[in-house]
């Protein structure tokens, strides 16, 4: 476990950087030799959907919101198109959104155009991959921090490539390695809630059924299936974000949104916290800093986009600051203990480390009788953390890739 102080230790981004640069700039990553077979099923799958649409609802040109809208307006029943319409101006929208409420009622048509855009979009993905890569079918992404020191990855955008898809794609720098997934559950919220002391709050972070599991018994006083548990975390999630009632109503479909959006506004510690953020964005105030004192610049201009920076820009930062301090972490612990042949990170994604084992360490570890000795407990011991006095975060750890 690694216990962080904010009192001693510090973020250090000019070190992250260097880090990632050295490593995944430096070394590049490995795209699979499945990539093409992928390629080759995604182009089928478009073509397929494309020639259905054309076939089935005569839209010429799936790619068209027009004519999307067009068929919409004409053909579905008029319970469906509400749901699609915009309560202020009243216009129809194709948004994704949407299409999965419709494809939520059996709609076949949604379904058919959802299913269109999804492997479009990944085929896109693959193929900027593959438009990307040397002769050897390595990527070499350019890094850089966006504005609360989150990792980018471009050329290609290596954080937009869907996780259905990803390790279908991307493999071990060295063949036969193993690629295993250090992911920090929750974090934003836990961040949240430790920082500001929501103490209704803390001990549904230690339950073992989760957060948003507990959040929604207490809500609605039953357990979740799990449509409406990913409901819930999006919806609250957005009101992290400072979402009004209207725009959670229109998220939940499957789960009441007011009541959800009630709740969470009955907090005392985060009404507080939204409360200064208004504050803040009222004074016209563009600088905000996160729980380390990492200062951070806002960009918006009107109030209530402000306010969503005010709100969100601390938390995200300080999982920024988080981050960097654990790669830190990691790169001390592999030399100390001599394991830099062994252990590498291969690269970050969002709140996740993915880690690069070598297989031979990887397999004797693994062999033996003793838990302790696992690769699993070894990442654990040097990626589990908490900070000051705060409830830990959790982690997942997990083979992503690997025999």
């Amino acid at each position: 476990m690694y216990h962080i102080k904010s009192g001693i230790d510090k973020p250090d981004f000019m070190f992250l950087l260097e880090e990632l640069e050295g490593i995944v700039k430096g070394k590049g990553l490995r795209l699979s030799n499945k990539i093409f077979e992928i390629k080759d099923k995604l182009s089928k799958d478009v073509s397929s959907f494309n020639a259905l649409i054309v076939s089935q609802y005569n839209i010429n040109n799936p790619n068209s919101s027009a004519q999307i809208l067009k068929y919409m307006g004409e053909n579905l029943d008029y319970d469906l198109l509400e749901i699609c319409r915009d309560e202020k101006t009243g216009k129809l929208s194709s948004s994704k959104e949407n299409l999965a409420e419709l494809s939520k009622l059996g709609c076949a048509f949604a379904i058919d155009i959802l299913n269109y855009r999804k492997y479009k979009k990944q085929l896109e993905y693959v193929e900027g991959l593959l438009g990307n890569c040397d002769r050897f079918g390595r990527i070499f992404p350019n890094i850089d921090l966006g504005a609360t020191n989150r990792v980018n990855y471009t050329d290609p955008p290596l954080m937009n490539i869907p996780k259905e898809i990803l390790w279908d794609v991307l493999t071990p720098r060295v063949d036969g390695n193993y690629l295993v997934s250090v992911d920090i559950k929750n974090q934003e919220p836990t961040v949240l809630i430790n920082w500001k002391n929501i103490e209704c709050l803390k001990a549904k972070l230690t339950s073992e059924r989760g957060l948003y599991f507990e959040i929604f018994v207490e809500i609605f006083n039953k357990e979740p299936n799990d449509l409406e548990l990913k409901e819930l975390k999006t919806a609250w999630l957005a009101l992290n974000y400072g979402a009004t009632k209207i725009g959670i109503k229109n998220i939940c479909s499957l789960i009441d949104g007011e009541a959800v959006y009630d709740y969470f506004n009955s907090i005392k510690e985060i009404k507080r916290y939204t409360g200064e953020a208004y504050g803040l964005s009222k004074a016209k105030c563009r600088v905000a800093y996160t729980y380390f004192g990492t200062k951070l610049n806002l960009s918006a201009r009107d109030v209530n986009s402000l306010k969503r920076q005010h709100l969100d820009f601390p938390i995200q930062g300080t999982c920024s600051d988080i981050l960097s301090m654990l790669v830190k972490r990691f790169r001390w612990y592999i030399n100390t203990y001599n394991l830099k042949d062994v252990l590498s990170i291969y690269y970050t994604r969002h709140d996740e480390l993915i880690i690069e084992v070598d297989k031979t360490f990887y397999e004797k570890r693994n062999a033996s009788k003793d838990e302790k000795d696992h690769i699993n407990c070894l990442l654990g011991d040097i990626l589990n953390h908490k900070v000051d006095d705060w409830v830990e975060f959790k982690t997942k750890i997990t083979l992503v890739k690997g025999e």
